[in-house]
């Protein structure tokens, strides 16, 4: 994890937002990039990631606090491949594009990479969707969420379509998720960000849950 609201490495400093980096050898995808564009970079220094190995990057959904960090890191790494929901604007699809190595729009399960996959984007309400990412491993796979506003239901109900694997975590911002019981059985938990019942799900899921911050890192 190298953007949070907590961290859990001395020296680095939290900030509202979101971002997290998958790594699968040499292959280097983050997703979504935090508010702050400086301290997102700073935190990949840090935490001994170099931004020009970044190849790919996937937006979970416009709020800024996700998508902020974007443009500093094109700015170093204008190669990086950017996947984000079909759904953005027009205006802020070209402004990426712009600045990218290449822009995928996303609406239905989209391969990333060998391992990783977008589920495809979802409605919360509104205007507003958003992407969730799949890793897979091992025949299970572990679900990435941003802020998951549109809920856990309706990609959990695609994956089961999908039949990709066993669902063996979720990881990532579940602001008001409440639907506890999608969680039961699963070996891994980690609410991030803008998660509001964190406390709730430790304590229902004790095994499981693991607390989210920068630094954090997860063998999966």
């Amino acid at each position: 994890m190298v953007y949070d609201n907590v961290s859990m490495v001395p020296g680095l400093k939290p900030s509202w937002g979101f971002s997290a980096v998958l790594q699968e050898g040499s292959t280097i995808t983050l997703f979504d990039t935090g508010w702050d564009g400086r301290l997102l970079l700073s935190n990949l220094k840090a935490l001994g990631f170099n931004p020009s190995s970044i190849s790919t990057v996937a937006i979970s959904h416009s709020h800024w606090d996700h998508l902020g960090g974007l443009a500093a890191l094109l700015a170093v790494n204008p190669e990086i491949k950017v996947y984000v929901p079909s759904s953005f604007s027009k205006n802020l699809k070209r402004e990426i594009a712009s600045r990218a190595g290449m822009l995928v729009e996303v609406s239905k399960p989209t391969p990333i990479s060998a391992s990783l996959q977008s589920l495809g984007e979802f409605r919360a309400g509104g205007s507003l969707t958003e992407q969730f990412l799949l890793a897979s491993k091992n025949g299970e796979v572990l679900l990435l969420a941003g802020c998951a506003h549109p809920g856990l239901e309706a990609p959990l109900e695609r994956l089961e379509r999908l039949k990709v694997g066993r669902l063996a975590g979720v990881v990532g911002g579940l602001h008001g998720f409440r639907s506890f019981h999608l969680l039961e059985g699963l070996r891994l938990i980690v609410p991030c960000h803008c998660t509001q019942y964190k406390q709730e799900i430790a304590r229902l899921y004790p095994q499981a849950c693991k607390p989210c911050g920068i630094g954090l890192t997860l063998e999966f």
